[in-house]
This record gives structure tokens, C-alpha cells and sequence, in this order.
């Protein structure tokens, strides 16, 4: 199991992250919801924060670099979502 926590940023790109399987974006969003602050943790089984690190890291590659190869705004939070849920 691995605690995540996220900052309110993070949690209401979670909330419009389309791209997440919907039923996988509802459970996470659940359990935040229940712990009732964007703020607090929760514990999620390796294999999903696992899956949720690999889905951001393809949309990362996908729209997270302006240009001149820079982060983007969405990369910026796609990184600091790959790095909760990588532990």
C-alpha cells in the first residue's frame, strides 16, 4: 500500500483528468472525498498508484512540453502526480 496526498491543485486536476478511466478516477476522488479535505491522505493498493503513474506519465509525453521542450502548466502538475504516486 502506499499513502498519497495531494495538494488541492493536484486534486482538481484529478477531478477534470478525462484521460483517467472514469471508474479508477471515481474510486481515488471517493476516498479523498470521504477523508473530506483535497489535503489528506489516503492509502491505495501499489498496483493502482502504479497504473495511475503510468497513465500520467503517457500524457505527459503526450501534452506536458511547450515548444521549446519545456514544461508546460499540465506538465508541471503531471510530474508532481508521477512522483506522489510513484512513493
Amino acid at each position: 500500500m502506499r499513502k498519497i496526498r495531494l495538494a488541492p491543485d493536484a486534486f482538481a486536476y484529478l477531478q477534470a483528468a478525462d484521460f483517467v478511466p472514469a471508474s479508477l478516477r471515481r474510486s481515488l476522488l471517493d476516498q479523498f472525498d470521504a477523508s473530506s479535505e483535497a489535503g489528506s491522505s489516503i492509502l491505495i493498493d501499489d498496483a493502482v498508484a502504479e497504473g495511475m503513474r503510468e497513465i500520467f506519465t503517457e500524457r505527459l509525453a503526450l501534452v506536458g512540453f511547450d515548444d521549446a521542450y519545456e514544461l508546460s502548466p499540465e506538465g508541471l502538475i503531471l510530474e508532481e502526480l508521477i512522483d506522489i504516486f510513484s512513493g
